[in-house]
């Protein structure tokens, strides 16, 4: 009889710094202060950090249940593993 286990899981690697999250909103906000020179466009500059950090605690969110999912996938398989091996013998 031949056992087969899962892989472990595997740890992820941290998502990357979202550069073109910070880039974006503050060109777009010079750019449209630029034009309508509202002092109001440059809210969206204010925003840039807020959506970096809420983009970063966003992947870290998805890794972690990812993870917790993995996991329990693997359990799942090993306690069938266990259950096989203790009804062959």
């Amino acid at each position: 009889m031949r056992i087969a286990l899962p892989p472990p899981v595997p740890e992820s690697d941290p998502p990357p710094f979202p550069l073109a999250g910070v880039l974006a909103p503050l060109v777009a906000s010079a750019l449209l202060f630029a034009i309508t020179r509202s002092p109001l466009t440059l809210a969206f500059a204010a925003l840039s950090p807020v959506m970096v950090v809420a983009s970063l605690l966003d992947g870290r969110r998805g890794r972690r249940r990812a993870l917790r999912r993995a996991e329990a996938r693997r359990s799942r398989i090993l306690d069938r593993v266990r259950a096989d091996v203790a009804a062959a013998q």
